[in-house]
Formats: C-alpha cells, sequence, structure tokens
C-alpha cells in the first residue's frame, strides 16, 4: 500500500464527511476532539481534496510545523504546501535575523502568488505575527528578465540598490549581483541558484541559471525573475497579512490556539523591550488583536479540547495513539496479530528501506510467522483509528528514535576554491594552480579575451611573470595549505620545478602503490578471523539508535561488516567529523563478536 491509497482509505470516514458537510453548511467556528498525531494531517488534506479552499495551519512551534509540513507532503500535492517561518535566528529576538528563512519566505511568496489553485500554508506563532510585503508592491518589486528584452543597466543598478542587493565581483549568496562586461549575474531571494544574463549590447542573448561555486550552468531559461528581500521591504511601507495571499475563503486549522496567541502575547512583550531606532517592532509586528481580527475573519477549525473561539459543533474521532512497544518486539508481534485477529490493518510507516528489512529480519529471527506491510513513507506521529479499524505505526517510535522532519538544502563540496573563498583571499595569499603550481594571488583583473571583457584571476609566479585563469577554469585553483609555517617556495611559470615535482611524486605514488599491492596478496592469501553475520540482537541494537543513519554512515557500516565476515584479514579506516559517528559505528561493530 502507498500513501495516496492510505488516504483514500478516509474518503469515507464518517467524521470527515460530516466536517465537509458542516463547512459546505457555512459553519464557521469547528472544534475537532481526539484528532490523535498525523491524523490531522489527513484531515487537512481531506479538506482540501474536497472543498478546494486554501488552507492556513497554526501549530505551536516551528518544530512541530516542520512536522506537519513533511506529514501534509505525504498525503497532499507537495506542490501546493509551504512551510512559512519567521526571520530570526531566535524567537522574537530582532537582534539577528536568519538569511536562509528569509529566502524560503521569498521563494513561498513568489510561489504562492503564482499558483491559482488552492493551497497549504503551514506556520506558527512567531510568523503569524510578522508582517509582509503585500502583494501589489511584491509584484511591483519582482524583476523580470527574458531573452530578447533590452536591459538599461544605469537603471536597473539603481533599482537593485534601492532593493538592498550589494555590489559585488562575483555573486554567492542571495541579495548580490554583479556586472563584468556583458555578463549579470543575480542572486534573487527567491531562488536557490543564481541566474545570469548574457548581453549583446543591450538586448539579453540568454538567461542561465548556474552554480556559483563551479560557475557551470544548471539550467537554460527563457525568463528569469528576482525577488528581493520580502523582510527588508516590508519595514518602509505597510504590511500585511500572510493570510491576505491565500484568499477570501480560506480555513484556518490550529492545534491548540489559545496556546499560540499566548505565545504571540509574551513575544510580543519581549520585541518591544528591545526596541531601538534601528528596530522599530511597530513597523516588523502586528498587535495581538490585529492578529486575532486576521484569524477571526475567516474559517476557524480548532483541534484538541481548548477553544479560542466557541465551536459551533464539536466533532470526536474514534482514535488512539501508537501504542508504547519501547524496543519489546514480542510485544509489537502480539500487538499487530491482535489487531488482524479483530479486523483491524496495521500498518509500518518508514521512509527507509533499511529499517524495514532490520524490522523483517527481527520478525524472522523470532519466528513471528507475521509479514509486515510497509508504507514507504515517514509520519511523525503513528495513529490508531476504530472507526475505520487500521493501525497507523511509525518506525522510530518502535524503536524510540529521534524523527527529524526532512526539510533543508543538499550542500556539495569540493576541494576546489569557491567564490565566496574567492572574495576572502587577499592579494599576496598563496595559490595552487594544478599545471603551474605555487604563486601568489593578485586580485582580480578585467582582460579581453575572445573578442569578449572578462573577468580573470590573476596570479604572480616567480620573475613577476604574470599568469590569468579565466574564471570558468577556477575548478583548478586551490588556496595554498602548508603546515610548516614558513611561506613555500614559488614556482617558475613555464618552469619545470613543478613539472619534476608532479612526476617524482607520481612515481612515489607507483612505488607505493606496488608495495601495497604486494601486502594486499599476501593479506588475500592470509587466513582471518571470520565473524559471523547479523544476529537478531545486533539487528535490534543498530535498529534502535536514536537518529537515521546518513547514506555515507550506512554505507560505511555496511563495507565494515562485509570486512568482517570475510575469511581474510581487513584493512579499513574510517575518517569523519568530530562527533559521536565513529563511537557509535565502533560499538556497533564490537557488538558482532
Amino acid at each position: 500500500m502507498n500513501s495516496q491509497e492510505f488516504a483514500h482509505l478516509f474518503d469515507k470516514h464518517p467524521v470527515l464527511n460530516q466536517l465537509e458537510n458542516e463547512v459546505i453548511a457555512g459553519k464557521t467556528r469547528i472544534g475537532i476532539q481526539n484528532c490523535i498525531g498525523s491524523a490531522k494531517s489527513i484531515t487537512i488534506a481531506h479538506v482540501l481534496k474536497n472543498l478546494q479552499r486554501s488552507q492556513l495551519i497554526i501549530c505551536d512551534d516551528l518544530e512541530q510545523a516542520e512536522n506537519m509540513y513533511s506529514d501534509m507532503e505525504v498525503f497532499a500535492n507537495h506542490n501546493l504546501v509551504f512551510l512559512w517561518k519567521d526571520s530570526f535566528r531566535k524567537s522574537f529576538n530582532l537582534t539577528h535575523s536568519d538569511n536562509n528563512k528569509i529566502q524560503s519566505n521569498a521563494n513561498v511568496l513568489e510561489a504562492i502568488s503564482d499558483i491559482e489553485h488552492p493551497k497549504i500554508v503551514v506556520t506558527y506563532p512567531e510568523a503569524i505575527t510578522e508582517k509582509i510585503i503585500n502583494q501589489d508592491e511584491l509584484k511591483k518589486s519582482k524583476l523580470t528578465f527574458r531573452v530578447g528584452e533590452e536591459v538599461d543597466l544605469d537603471f536597473l543598478i539603481e533599482l537593485l540598490n534601492e532593493y538592498h542587493f550589494y555590489r559585488e565581483d562575483f555573486v554567492y549568496e542571495p541579495g548580490q549581483f554583479s556586472i563584468r562586461g556583458g555578463i549579470i549575474d543575480l542572486f534573487s531571494y527567491a531562488n536557490d541558484l543564481p541566474i545570469r544574463l548574457e548581453l549583446f549590447g543591450r538586448t539579453i542573448e540568454s538567461i542561465r541559471e548556474f552554480d556559483p561555486v563551479s560557475q557551470l550552468s544548471t539550467k537554460t531559461l527563457v525568463r528569469g525573475t528576482v525577488v528581493p528581500n520580502v523582510s527588508e521591504s516590508v519595514q518602509t511601507q505597510e504590511g500585511t497579512h500572510i493570510l491576505n495571499y491565500l484568499g477570501k475563503k480560506t480555513i484556518v486549522f490550529s492545534t491548540d490556539l489559545p496556546k499560540a496567541l499566548a505565545k504571540i502575547e509574551k513575544g510580543l512583550e519581549k520585541v518591544h523591550s528591545q526596541e531601538t531606532e534601528e528596530h522599530n517592532p511597530t513597523n516588523i509586528f502586528f498587535k495581538l488583536s490585529e492578529i486575532i481580527h486576521q484569524i477571526g475573519a475567516n474559517s476557524v477549525i480548532e483541534f484538541g479540547s481548548q477553544y479560542h473561539y466557541r465551536p459551533s459543533i464539536k466533532l470526536k474521532f474514534d482514535q488512539a495513539p501508537q501504542v508504547p512497544i519501547n524496543k519489546n518486539f514480542n510485544l509489537l508481534i502480539d500487538t499487530f496479530k491482535s489487531l488482524e485477529e479483530q479486523g483491524y490493518k496495521p500498518l509500518i510507516f518508514s521512509e527507509s528501506p533499511k529499517q524495514i528489512e532490520r524490522l523483517e529480519s527481527i520478525f524472522d529471527d523470532l519466528n513471528a510467522g507475521y509479514q509486515l506491510q510497509p508504507v514507504y513513507k515517514s509520519l511523525s506521529k503513528g495513529f490508531i483509528d476504530h472507526s475505520l479499524k487500521v493501525a497507523a505505526y511509525t518506525e522510530h517510535q518502535i524503536f524510540n528514535r529521534y524523527y527529524l522532519a526532512k526539510s533543508g538544502r543538499s550542500v556539495s563540496a569540493s576541494g576546489a576554491i569557491s567564490l565566496k573563498e574567492l572574495q576572502n583571499l587577499n592579494p599576496g595569499d598563496f595559490v595552487v594552480h594544478i599545471d603551474h603550481g605555487i604563486g601568489q594571488f593578485k586580485g582580480l583583473q578585467r582582460i579581453e579575451m575572445a573578442g569578449k571583457i572578462q573577468d580573470a584571476i590573476r596570479i604572480e609566479y616567480k620573475n613577476n611573470d604574470l599568469l590569468y585563469v579565466n574564471i570558468a577554469s577556477l575548478y583548478k585553483i586551490s588556496k595554498y595549505k602548508g603546515n610548516s609555517g614558513n611561506p613555500p617556495k614559488i614556482n617558475k611559470l613555464g618552469g619545470d620545478a613543478w613539472t619534476n615535482l608532479k612526476r617524482k611524486t607520481k612515481a612515489q605514488v607507483k612505488d607505493i602503490a606496488k608495495d601495497l599491492i604486494k601486502l594486499y596478496a599476501k593479506r588475500k592469501s592470509e587466513k582471518g578471523f571470520q565473524f559471523h553475520p547479523d544476529t537478531y540482537l545486533q539487528t535490534e541494537l543498530e535498529a534502535s539508535f536514536l537518529y537515521e543513519d546518513t547514506p555515507d554512515q550506512a554505507k560505511a557500516t555496511e563495507d565494515f561488516k562485509k570486512d568482517m565476515e570475510s575469511p581474510n584479514p581487513m584493512d579499513r579506516l574510517i575518517c569523519g567529523d568530530v562527533g559521536l559517528v565513529k563511537q557509535r559505528l565502533q560499538f556497533e561493530l564490537l557488538s558482532k563478536q
């Protein structure tokens, strides 16, 4: 069964059908009791699908909002689900803004402005308290570029300065722009990657999205848009509420509205005590009364037993939380068998096939005689619905592991110098070119190459010889890292020293390789201690760790086990950042003995 098939089981749920009918009948104040765990997200997704009205979900805090957002992506179209965050690193603290959150919000505003379909925005008290740029101003401030259009550079620079964009030699984070001859790079707050406009005279010849580290294009565009910092923009004008982006018939869901409003009231007292000339809370936050008015102007559905608005009707689910197992797998087997005997359908939710395999292995070792029914999606909290006789169990609750909602971007890194590091290089710093050796960085310089003015990195070698490296060949350069504390010897451009050094190094590497081949040939012929395959206890131990393995951690563990279970002596070294992972791996492998 997949997640959508599971959600379809609720299409004929009596409480959901009654909720749907009450909303259609015009009820605007509804209370929902005993809706457990991730069943809340199924309820909200059902309302979206059948009533086609946008929804704002107010959670208790950021962590709960991330969990709800993750659940909503399982049961609703992920393209219509958004997470709206506050703009600061700490709750109601004006001292430090969070650029990642600001970038995320700009992305959300641009997306929901362009989507005509009903959508879901998940948020929390700190975020709904902030004023945001209104829709008209967002449209005016959004810069759109199309292939074939002309660009007035002077006007563009003036406009970007007005929107608080900063001019740099190369862009590497949102809010930056650069102009190098006929090339304009722009890093919007609403995009993960910057765009590059290539001009022929004043006409846009091409628009490409590119990686700021490698400078390589990732996508060719017909149109490019740039959105300013929506947090700074609102401080210069009258702001609006996120609800105004969702339309007139928005339904507001809340997990605990009285708690959320109490948190807002306390937070506003805190921010007004931090008022300075630079930070005026009145320009940034709504009053509590204004927030209550904004919410109250819409239909409000409150989960729980405590309500801010007196409900005209209360609906009650017949649900229960997932039964605590505490890694007692005999109890889990008995529970699943008992549920099936009573006509229930027990399901295991997990995004990790590895965890499902571990659980199946444990069941086999215990001779459970029971076939698991997995759903390869992750939920924040399991529940049992007695009306439909379905039991949704989460593997992280079975193993008492932490649940981490997956939100955020993956970051790649390489040994090559990045644009950000290039910006931090000072003239005189030592760098290494893979083909020419060690030289001194002398800054950036515009030179004519193939009839075009382009930026190049200037490197000085022995006898004041100069090398100009096109920015597209940035990957060939790395910052010099020595451990002696003494300045390195600068190579001569075109000389034999660097070539000879590379040749000698290659020869030494070959000698080492030969010795290693002999060593490994001898090792292969030797008989080592062969460890037994994983047992039930080993599998249970691994499954009980609080955090999910990353792909690299899982691969390292698997490779180590293969070595240990091989009859040959093993030779493997694990390297990693400071933390508990290596100790955990050591403990995990020791348990095989």
